[in-house]
């Protein structure tokens, strides 16, 4: 019986210790919290361009900054999105194709191997790894451009009862 129960904890203990994406990215990226509202954004990026894409908020922003070491050039984009409630709950940096094999290595380094062989459609390359207490990355290799998207879906839940949803 103590065993079951020492291992029972054990198990409850490691499912919620932070991995190395959530200590890396659990608060938020590039100076921004998640859950941060788009005017927040478009505060620390002035340069940015808000748009809809199928009903969701992006604002993309040109930029060239280093990313795990990797030059980008001045047209690559970040792109940040927001869920239905228009709070940060993701960001896509852009990177050349090329660099697709390179940032591969690095963030198995960094963060080990994605969750499942990668998946592809139509000549797009889609790599998961393990959800980390809320923080999901991907990485997506198309003929044009290489992107990596860190997503967060620990934000709290919207309060809603069955007739805000319409049912």
């Amino acid at each position: 019986m103590n065993k079951t129960l020492l291992s029972l904890l054990l198990c409850l203990t490691f499912g919620v210790t932070a991995g190395p994406a959530y200590d890396l990215f659990g608060d938020g990226v590039f100076s921004l919290k998640w859950g941060a509202q788009p005017e927040s954004v478009m505060a620390t990026y002035p340069s940015g361009k808000k748009t809809k894409n199928f009903g969701i908020t992006l604002i993309e922003i040109k930029d060239d900054r280093a990313v795990f070491g990797l030059n980008r050039s001045k047209n690559d984009t970040i792109r940040f999105a927001f869920d239905s409630e228009n709070r940060l709950s993701g960001v896509s940096i852009d990177f050349s194709p090329n660099d697709f094999p390179m940032l591969h290595q690095k963030l198995i380094t960094q963060f080990g191997q994605p969750q499942s062989p990668p998946s592809v459609m139509s000549g797009t390359v889609i790599l998961v790894w393990e959800n980390d207490n809320g923080v999901i990355l991907s990485l997506n290799r198309q003929a044009r451009v290489t992107s990596l998207s860190i997503g967060f879906d620990a934000l709290q839940k919207p309060k809603n009862t069955k007739e805000d949803l319409g049912f």
